[in-house]
């Protein structure tokens, strides 16, 4: 890995010279071969269980098919998923987050109950 720009890359003229070179070695893809794949597969897995936390704690069973009912009365049948998943899940952010069954979105606040079927 390399930090800072290549040697044949020039320092832009507005940059003061006392600045330091900047690196971001969470964004660098030039190490080892299968290097970045094993890490997104190891955040993917991560978030996976953060996923699965988040249903444990929330009562949601997320990723699965349910009949979920809305304070405003509807009945919907489908699969439980979060919309725009967020790339990191706060434990207190709960409250915030879309979800969605059968193309109606809502927040927890809104669902009266959710039951799995699968």
């Amino acid at each position: 890995m390399h930090s800072g720009p290549p040697k044949d890359y020039p320092r832009p003229e507005n940059v003061p010279p006392d600045l330091p070179e900047v690196s971001q070695p969470g964004l660098e893809f030039d190490g080892m071969p299968g290097e970045s794949e094993s890490g997104l597969l190891s955040w993917r897995e991560a978030r996976a269980a953060r996923v699965r936390e988040l249903s444990l704690r929330s009562g949601l069973p997320v990723g699965h098919r349910v009949e979920a009912t809305l304070a405003s009365g509807p009945l919907l049948r489908g699969q439980l998923r979060m919309v725009d998943e967020p790339l990191w899940i706060e434990s207190g952010r709960v409250e915030q987050i879309l979800f969605e069954v059968d193309g109606v979105t809502f927040r927890i606040r809104e669902l009266d109950s959710c039951i799995r079927l699968d």
